[in-house]
């Protein structure tokens, strides 16, 4: 019966990104990205992993990259390397755990005369316990939740009142395809992944009445540096929901879907002058 069921959603996955793929490249094909030259974008979790290569991605494009991460030391450094290779990078020290900090950070960038309201938040800091129900301690327990799903809360509404009185910006959470399913070893992460995506859709349907459309698309098998790169294109083509299935290890299938990615975005452009219109 297990092995039944992993068949099951290994051929619904596989099924999915072949739909998304075509979809993605017809929808690709007859649109344009939008440029994020001088635009601010704020990304946690930069001082290491895809959240660290967004980062270089995003200041090559011109943007003003804003750098969120707990470990200072090593964020500021990465944040070095970018301003030295011709880029605009600001680091800042934050746990995304800390509302209180958080919201002074979000204070501070947007009252900086050089950066200003973020036009896209990208919500990416993680951790991951890999063990099992009973053998995970009660702080890694709540860790994983701090961070992976209260993180992302904190995050944006640090940001989103600034987004919602600009009226335009862009929400971006990276998630996982553990957001749809359990899996062993992976309890609290999923639960927090499932957390990201209850909180996603939720904010979608708040916003809705303020013109937010929504659209689908999986992406094909990616590497890390790849994977990045597939986020950035995301943002650029404004995709407000799509996969990203990153083959970590192809002979692993178990380990192809806890290294899957889903991406959740929201554009809060024109939302309130609709609202606006209809009061």
């Amino acid at each position: 019966l297990e092995m039944f069921e992993f068949l099951w959603n290994l051929f619904f996955t596989i099924c999915g990104c072949i739909v998304g793929f075509i979809m993605t490249f017809f929808e690709n094909w007859n649109s344009k990205p939008k440029t994020v030259a001088h635009h601010v974008i704020v990304i946690t979790g930069t001082a290491q992993g895809i959240a660290r290569e967004l980062a270089f991605l995003f200041a090559n494009l011109k943007a003003k990259v804003v750098m969120i991460d707990i470990d200072k030391e090593l964020n500021e450094q990465t944040a070095m390397l970018i301003n030295k290779t011709g880029g605009q990078a600001y680091a800042y020290g934050c746990d995304v755990s800390d509302p209180e900090r958080l919201r002074a950070v979000a204070s501070e960038i947007v009252n900086d005369p050089r950066l200003g309201c973020p036009d896209i938040v990208i919500c990416s800091a993680g951790i991951w316990v890999v063990k099992q129900l009973d053998e995970a301690s009660d702080l890694e327990i709540k860790r994983t939740i701090d961070i992976n799903l209260l993180g992302y809360f904190w995050t944006i509404r640090a940001f989103y009142p600034y987004i919602l009185e600009r009226g335009s910006g862009h929400i971006v959470a990276i998630s996982s395809l553990a957001s749809y399913f359990g899996n062993s070893y992976a309890s609290a992460y999923c639960a927090s992944k499932f957390g990201v995506r209850g909180l996603m859709e939720s904010l979608q349907w708040e916003i809705q009445e303020r013109g937010l459309s929504e659209s689908i698309n999986i992406l094909p098998i990616l590497q890390i540096n790849e994977t990045a790169q597939a986020i950035v294109d995301g943002v650029l083509h404004e995709k407000l929901d799509f996969d990203i299935f990153v083959n970590t290890c192809p002979n692993d299938c178990k380990r192809f879907f806890e290294h899957s990615l889903q991406i959740r975005a929201l554009e809060v452009e024109d939302a309130i002058r609709k609202v606006e219109r209809n009061i």
